[in-house]
């Protein structure tokens, strides 16, 4: 079952612990069936976040903040979260992510304002500084 689990998309440990849990498997052999996955390499919470990460940035632009935030729900340790970040953020700038973001939004539902463009660069958790530069250079007009 576990393995069935895994063979559908990466996870991360924590994700697979919750599975089993709902499945009504005791807590000892979660443990266990995680472990042996760890020791085997089904399970590699940094390899998940680093491809997870990778694949949203491509998919939809966003910021570190709402990235880091979307990593800590699947179970992501801070650790391990803050590591892909800082490579993720080496491989992309958050300011061409942003902008990325501000071109894709031109066309049916581009902001209308400096405002809008800061409100949906700050949903997207992008930082305050990436947002007030591109504001102020009218990416948002």
């Amino acid at each position: 079952m576990a393995l069935r689990f895994l063979a559908r998309q990466a996870r991360s440990g924590a994700q697979l612990r919750v599975f089993l849990s709902r499945r009504g498997a005791p807590r000892q052999s979660i443990e266990a069936i995680v472990d042996r996955f760890l020791q085997r390499g089904y399970l590699d919470d940094a390899t998940y976040a680093l491809q997870r990460a990778r694949a949203r940035v491509s998919r939809q632009p966003v910021g570190r903040e709402r990235l880091s935030a979307e990593l800590l729900e699947k179970g992501v340790n801070q650790t391990t979260v803050e590591r892909t970040l800082d490579q993720i953020f080496s491989e992309h700038s958050e300011e061409d992510l942003a902008r990325r973001l501000l071109a894709k939004r031109r066309g049916n539902r581009k902001p209308k304002s400096r405002a809008q463009a800061a409100d949906l660069l700050r949903r997207y958790g992008f930082s305050e500084d990436t947002i007030e530069k591109l504001v102020n250079e009218g990416c948002g007009d």
